[in-house]
């Protein structure tokens, strides 16, 4: 039995984009320093990352997990449409 096997192909492949996001934002904030762990952030959430740049420490970290989860969940949810 699949896991989510319930669900459209969408939206399994969106809750692993943002499960996946949300494992990487924790990885480089929790194992790189201060100093290079907000660039890594930011480019990895590029576009969105603009509305919560002004951020810091678990502020930042927390909206890179959210906005930045959403915008790689839409991209994959997108692709999985577009692919079949």
């Amino acid at each position: 039995m699949p896991l989510l096997s319930g669900r459209s192909p969408a939206m399994t492949t969106a809750l692993w984009a943002f499960a996946l996001h949300a494992l990487a934002v924790g990885w480089v904030g929790f194992q790189w320093g201060p100093g290079t762990r907000g660039g890594v952030l930011a480019w990895m959430d590029f576009p969105v990352s603009l509305a919560y740049g002004h951020l810091s420490g678990w502020a930042f970290l927390a909206a890179s997990v959210l906005a930045g989860g959403a915008l790689w969940a839409a991209l994959a949810a997108a692709f999985a449409v577009l692919l079949g």
